[in-house]
């Protein structure tokens, strides 16, 4: 890793790839809390179920648009498929 400095600009390379550096920003109280909830939310397992309703929605919304499948056909083929 090597810094640079050009024109002002401060760049740090990792393996031969640019990135810049981005400033800090202010957040508000209200995103501190919002991205604070987010990193709980991200530590707790999901159940089973909340996988399965994640996997249904994910084929449901993958459809295409001339797709005659309602959702609950989806919910129905997806948990015949995981032995539900």
């Amino acid at each position: 890793m090597s810094l640079r400095t050009a024109a002002g600009r401060s760049d740090i390379v990792f393996s031969g790839r640019k990135r810049m550096l981005i400033p800090k920003i202010k957040l508000t109280a209200e995103e501190e809390a919002a991205i604070e909830r987010m990193k709980q939310a991200a530590k707790r397992r999901m159940t089973r179920e909340e996988i399965m309703e994640q996997r249904i929605s994910w084929v449901y919304g993958n459809l295409g648009s001339k797709s005659k499948l309602s959702r609950e056909e989806v919910e129905r083929l997806v948990r015949a498929r995981h032995g539900e």
